[in-house]
């Protein structure tokens, strides 16, 4: 059994250069979880009376986007499974169908990402592994295409969940890789990538054509 939490930082059709898609590995749920739990508690009163029990990067201040990434270190040295891997859009190369195929290329990249971590892993077809995803839409059409471009596409044995941010801990911890992902690119600020960057996978740009 494993676990894929996934998330992403940029828009696909709003301002910007960069799209990135992060996924974060790991055969046990609880240590990721945890890393958001020790982070949460180091808040002090008034400020984690705002945040209703959950973390969300872009809105946090420096020192919490540094412990959460820290603790997330820390457990990584501990249990040597926990990875993470990302893909990057360049966005002027697919300026002329993001919108009216956007969905389509959010789907794609996802399942190329899925499939070259898998393999790169070395995952059996067979295996267990509970894919889980940030909700980006409430519309169930949306939702069910997502779900259905995924195991079309993949022959693993997938359990695929869409789940929000503020009901899922280990799904705040992989917003926060993905948030410094995206500093560096977009903004050229490393500092919190190279916190991070022991356990990252080598980056992976988006270049399928689209059919």
């Amino acid at each position: 059994m494993a676990y894929i939490f996934m998330d992403e930082s940029g828009s696909l059709t709003g301002e910007g250069k960069y799209f990135i898609m992060t996924f974060l590995f790991s055969e046990k749920r609880k240590p990721i979880e945890l890393v958001a739990t020790k982070t949460f508690k180091s808040l002090n009163g008034k400020i984690k009376n705002k945040h209703c029990g959950s973390l969300h990067c872009v809105e946090e201040r420096p020192v919490t986007r540094k412990r959460m990434l820290n603790h997330l270190i820390k457990i990584c040295q501990k249990y040597k499974d926990i990875s993470s891997y990302y893909m990057i859009l360049e966005k002027d190369n697919y300026r002329d169908i993001l919108i009216d195929k956007q969905n389509f290329l959010y789907n794609d990249i996802t399942k190329n990402l899925l499939k070259n971590v898998l393999e790169y892993k070395g995952i059996d077809e067979n295996y267990s592994i509970d894919f889980v995803a940030s909700q980006r839409s409430k519309n169930k059409f949306i939702n069910d295409g997502f779900k259905k471009h995924i195991q079309k596409n993949t022959k693993f044995n997938l359990n695929i969940i869409l789940d929000m941010p503020h009901k899922n801990k280990s799904l705040q911890v992989v917003d926060f890789i993905s948030w410094s992902l995206f500093r560096k690119y977009e903004f050229n600020d490393q500092e919190y990538f190279d916190i991070i960057k022991s356990i990252l996978g080598d980056k992976l740009f988006y270049d399928k054509k689209i059919r």
